[in-house]
């Protein structure tokens, strides 16, 4: 004999979990419109506020989970959206500026990324919490600028920089400017050993000239004495 209370019973449980496509306001403001899931947005899905900015992709229990588009003031990220708590590999947009594709956490670059920029500059290297950090390789065009070190975004550490005008320096960095000990190589073929202090020359040097002479020079804040 059939039990009717057990038939009754699945089929009630089979239609409140079955998915279903609604339209709804969230507790945030935004309206949703996709899969749902026992009142709950589960499935592919998009979420707007009134503003434009929102979320399109899927979700799990009521939230973003796994793989979908966020769009926020301007800036798109598509990628991981497993709520933000771990690395992975992303697109990110700024309308205004700039494309960056590679490993992310909590939406911001992090790890190993490519960032290009409007006027053809681009750095490729390592990444933490959205700042240039690590040994990376900046270039305009096809032209390599820096090869080297950064920290918090600057040039730090030993690197190799290509000046507009084909002088090389390859020393030390700190904060963007030349710091400590260094060489620098003119495009006549002249090569200039010594020291810098805040991106300027400083301190005893000497100069290889192209008929081969070395000359040895003091510098103070940029100046030859």
């Amino acid at each position: 004999m059939v039990n009717e209370f057990a038939v009754l019973s699945h089929e009630k449980a089979s239609t409140m979990s079955a998915p279903s496509v609604q339209s709804m306001r969230l507790p945030d403001g935004r309206l949703y419109s996709g899969a749902c899931k026992d009142g709950k947005p589960d499935g592919v899905g998009t979420a707007v506020y009134q503003s434009g900015n929102g979320y399109t992709g899927t979700w799990k229990e009521g939230r973003e989970w796994g793989t979908g588009k966020v769009r926020e003031d301007g800036i798109t990220y598509e990628g991981d959206v497993s709520g933000g708590d771990g690395i992975s590999s992303a697109t990110i947009i700024d309308d205004m500026d700039t494309v960056y594709e590679g490993s992310t956490f909590n939406f911001s670059p992090h790890g190993t990324g490519v960032m290009r920029w409007l006027n053809g500059t681009s750095y490729t290297g390592s990444w933490v919490h959205g700042s240039m950090e690590g040994k990376g390789v900046s270039k305009l065009g096809t032209r390599t600028v820096h090869r080297g070190g950064y920290l918090n975004g600057q040039r730090h550490g030993a690197g190799r920089v290509v000046e507009s005008n084909g002088t090389v320096y390859i020393g030390g960095w700190h904060k963007n400017c030349k710091q400590g000990k260094g060489r620098e190589m003119a495009p006549d073929g002249s090569v200039f050993w010594g020291r810098w202090m805040n991106d300027r020359k400083h301190g005893r040097a000497s100069t290889k000239t192209t008929d081969g002479t070395v000359v040895a020079s003091s510098w103070r804040n940029g100046h030859q004495l």
